[in-house]
C-alpha cells in the first residue's frame, strides 16, 4: 500500500528517498557520522580490530542494491535508537546483552543509501558501507566527544 509516495509496511512509512539533510552532508563533505548498533559483549573485539567486513553478514536482499547481493557490508543508520534496536533483534533471546550504538566517521565514497523509514514522526535513514571501519574512526559512547558530535550533526537522532 502506498501513501503520498511512501510504501506502508506494518506501522512504518518507507521511502527510497534520502533525507535532504543527510544527502546535503554526503554531497558536500568527505566524511559523515552515522550509528552502528552492536551487542556490548563485542566491544572489546571492536576496540582491538575496528569493524571488519569479514566479520559482518552478507547483503542478501537484491530489492534495493542488486549489484551488492552476496557481498559483505556494514549497516549504518542516522538513528541511535534504531541502531540499538537492530542490534538487539539480531541476538538470540538467551544471549541478549545491552546493545550500544557506536558513532562512526565514514568516508562518503564507500557509503550507499539503502532506504528511509518514518515511525511516529521520527525519520531513520539506513546505509550500507563497503569498507572496514578502523578503530580511529569509531567513537564509543563513553568518549566525551560522542554527545558533542550528536549535538553538532543535526541529522543524527
Amino acid at each position: 500500500m502506498r501513501l503520498n509516495g511512501y510504501q506502508i509496511v506494518n506501522e512504518f512509512l518507507m521511502t527510497y528517498e534520502e533525507s535532504p539533510e543527510i544527502k546535503k552532508e554526503r554531497t558536500t563533505k568527505l566524511f559523515i557520522y552515522l550509528f552502528h548498533g552492536t551487542p556490548i559483549n563485542l566491544i572489546d573485539s571492536i576496540k582491538k580490530e575496528g569493524l571488519l567486513l569479514k566479520k559482518m553478514g552478507s547483503y542478501l536482499n537484491d530489492l534495493y542494491q542488486e549489484n551488492l547481493k552476496g557481498k559483505s557490508v556494514i549497516f549504518f543508520t542516522s538513528s541511535k535508537k534504531s541502531a540499538e534496536d537492530y542490534s538487539k533483534s539480531k541476538m538470540p533471546i538467551f544471549k541478549r546483552s545491552n546493545p550500544i550504538a557506536l558513532l562512526c566517521k565514514l568516508n562518503v565514497k564507500y557509503l550507499k543509501f539503502l532506504m528511509s523509514s518514518t515511525l511516529l514522526g521520527k525519520r531513520n535513514d539506513e546505509y550500507i558501507y563497503l569498507r572496514d571501519v578502523p578503530i580511529k574512526d569509531i567513537i564509543f559512547p563513553d568518549n566525551p566527544i560522542y554527545s558533542k558530535i550528536i549535538e553538532k550533526e543535526k541529522y543524527l537522532q
